[in-house]
């Protein structure tokens, strides 16, 4: 199978940044606990929201890269990396749905938890990408045509 590609670009890694740009900045809550101000928990809803839409067309290309992966000493670290951004997309729509609107979350500290552990999860996720791309060349190495 080929990997998904525009004008011999891959098309996984550029989708990424948007969403994990949306996460890291959903940071917001932290300063929200200490301010008071409702409209920093609402920008943090904003950013979670937006940044799970941003994922699906990342999600969706990574599992075509996932499914053309021929590198088997990539294999493991590309499951480890999807499982976990899975997972990471999985706990920042949770921390969105706990809010339950847009002043302060109804369940603030299983909201704010989600969130940070869907960042340790995005971390350690988005560090497996970039050794995927970095030191085993997956979705980077010219195809022969």
């Amino acid at each position: 199978m080929k990997r998904l590609r525009a004008l011999g670009h891959p098309i996984h890694p550029p989708t990424v940044h948007v969403p994990f740009g949306l996460w890291a900045a959903a940071v917001w809550d932290a300063a929200a606990l200490f301010t008071g101000w409702p409209e920093l928990w609402t920008l943090s809803l904003g950013c979670l929201g937006l940044g799970c839409a941003a994922a699906l067309p990342a999600l969706g290309t990574g599992l075509l890269d996932f499914a053309a992966l021929e590198d088997a000493s990539a294999e493991a670290t590309a499951f480890w990396h999807m499982g976990l951004m899975c997972a990471c997309w999985l706990l920042y729509g949770a921390s969105a749905l706990l809010r339950g609107g847009l002043g302060p979350p109804a369940h603030r500290t299983a909201a704010v938890a989600a969130q940070y552990a869907g960042f340790a999860l995005l971390s350690v996720g988005g560090w497996l990408g970039g050794h995927l791309v970095y030191s085993h060349g997956s979705g980077v190495r010219a195809e022969k045509l």
